[in-house]
């Protein structure tokens, strides 16, 4: 009786554990979205300039942006460019017009993130 006790027993503990189990898979969930909420088109921001943020802890925060956007991909590819002020110092874009003529035009940022950030 004690050996059918315990088999009861172990049963019930694993039948236990499989429902926790299942029960944690059917709270995650994964979205992935383009457009901004209540927008038909994606935001047209690509290439985002990081400038230096001031203050005690405006490195903390300038290299934590950059981690966090270098992170965002859609469909496998990264959705932004980052680039640093030096990056953009002297660069510019080649425009090819419908004669085959190519002018150039200085490199401009989509977004600019710059600012100060103090801790008290």
């Amino acid at each position: 009786m004690s050996g059918k006790l315990n088999l009861l027993k172990s049963i019930t503990g694993a039948a236990a554990m499989l429902c926790a189990l299942q029960s944690a898979q059917a709270e995650t969930i994964t979205v992935e979205g383009v457009y901004a909420s209540r927008v038909d088109l994606p935001a047209d921001v690509e290439l985002v300039l990081i400038e230096r943020f001031r203050g005690d802890l405006g490195q903390d925060l300038e290299l934590d942006l950059t981690e966090r956007l270098g992170d965002v991909y859609i469909r496998g590819e990264p959705y932004f460019d980052l680039i640093t002020p030096y990056v953009l110092q002297g660069a510019v874009v080649e425009i090819e017009g419908n004669d085959g003529t190519v002018s150039t035009r200085p490199l401009v940022p989509d977004a600019q993130l710059r600012g100060t950030v103090r801790s008290e």
